[in-house]
């Protein structure tokens, strides 16, 4: 993934309504239930544990979790380099954040090691709109 940014072109999620750049300090956009107070991501209308919609609030979820699993891709899809790591990542909201494991070698990758939330400029943009996506990286100084 590309790291910089063309200014000229307005920052957009990939998928409206996952996160919002506009923040000082952007993140990951879920919906939790003041019932069951359930986190859920991505967004949904309802509570899936209490089937009630009407106390459905956007909440913005943790920068930081831990690895739980990856896979590294080998062959990857047109548009990516392989090799790249995919992983699911906890948050303390006890969600599971399925991502691209950035800025780590493969062989460097371990399960239980801190990640730290990223946004990026996707390589193949066109148009006026600049497409985002999010990743993780190792925390830096806690993983040694």
């Amino acid at each position: 993934m590309n790291e910089t940014s063309d200014p000229s072109k307005k920052k957009e999620p990939f998928r409206k309504g996952l996160f919002n750049l506009e923040d000082q300090d952007p993140r990951l956009t879920g919906i939790q239930c003041e019932r069951c107070h359930i986190s859920f991501y991505p967004k949904r209308e309802f509570c899936s544990n209490c089937f009630q919609s009407d106390r459905m609030k956007e909440v913005n979820l943790s920068k930081i979790g831990t690895l739980y699993t990856y896979t590294t891709v080998f062959q990857g899809k047109p548009n990516f380099s392989a090799p790249y790591s995919l992983g699911f990542v906890d948050l303390k909201e006890g969600l599971r954040i399925f991502a691209p494991l950035l800025d780590v070698a493969p062989e460097d990758l371990k399960i239980g090691m801190e990640m730290e939330l990223v946004f990026r400029p996707m390589d193949w943009v066109s148009g006026q709109e600049e497409s985002w996506v999010y990743g993780f990286k190792p925390r830096k100084g806690k993983n040694s």
